[in-house]
C-alpha cells in the first residue's frame, strides 16, 4: 500500500517555501525627488509649493538673512558664509526634506507606494511567482512520464513493480 501523506505536511512544506513576512528594507517613497539643497531652487519651483506655509516663510527668512550677510565684512573677507548660517542653512534643508516627505501633494501622487496591484507588493508578487514556477516544474516531470506512458506498467493487469517506495 502506498504512503500516505499527511496534511501537516504539506503545510510546513508551504510555511518553509513561501518563508514568514518580514519588513523589507525600502526606501521612502519620494525621496528620490529632494534637492541637494532647497536655498538654490528657484520659488516657482513645484517642490517649494508642496512646503507647508511656515516651512516657506522660513526659506524666505533664511534666503533674505543670506543676500544681507553677502553684504557684510565676513562674506566680502572670507568668501563664505558664517559658521552659525551654514548650520542654519543644513538645519533648514533637514526640516524642508521632513516637511516635503509628509506633505500633502507627495502623498497623493502615490498613497501606496510598496503596493503593486491592489492586494500584493512587488515581494509578494515574486514569492507567488516563484512558488508557481516552483510547483510547475515539479509538476512537469510527472506529466512527462504519463505522457511516455512511463507512469506505471500497462502490459499487465497484475503490479509488476511497486512504485510506492516501500
Amino acid at each position: 500500500m502506498p504512503m500516505m501523506r499527511s496534511p501537516s505536511l504539506f503545510v510546513l512544506v508551504g510555511v518553509l517555501l513561501s518563508g514568514c513576512a518580514t519588513p523589507q528594507p525600502t526606501q521612502l517613497a519620494g525621496s528620490n525627488e529632494l534637492p541637494p539643497s532647497w536655498i538654490d531652487l528657484p520659488t516657482e519651483d513645484p517642490r517649494i509649493k508642496a512646503l507647508d506655509p511656515v516651512t516657506q516663510d522660513a526659506l524666505a527668512q533664511l534666503r533674505k538673512d543670506m543676500a544681507a550677510e553677502r553684504n557684510g565684512r565676513h562674506y566680502q573677507f572670507y568668501g563664505r558664509y558664517t559658521d552659525a548660517t551654514l548650520a542654519r542653512i543644513d538645519a533648514f534643508n533637514s526640516d524642508a526634506n521632513t516637511s516635503y516627505l509628509v506633505s500633502y501633494a507627495l502623498i497623493l501622487k502615490d498613497p501606496t507606494p510598496e503596493m503593486d496591484g491592489i492586494a500584493a507588493t512587488h515581494a509578494d508578487r515574486l514569492r507567488n511567482q516563484a512558488l508557481v514556477n516552483n510547483a510547475n516544474h515539479r509538476a512537469l516531470a510527472d506529466q512527462w512520464e504519463y505522457a511516455w506512458l512511463m507512469d506505471s506498467p500497462g502490459a499487465s493487469p497484475f503490479p509488476l513493480v511497486d512504485t510506492g517506495g516501500n
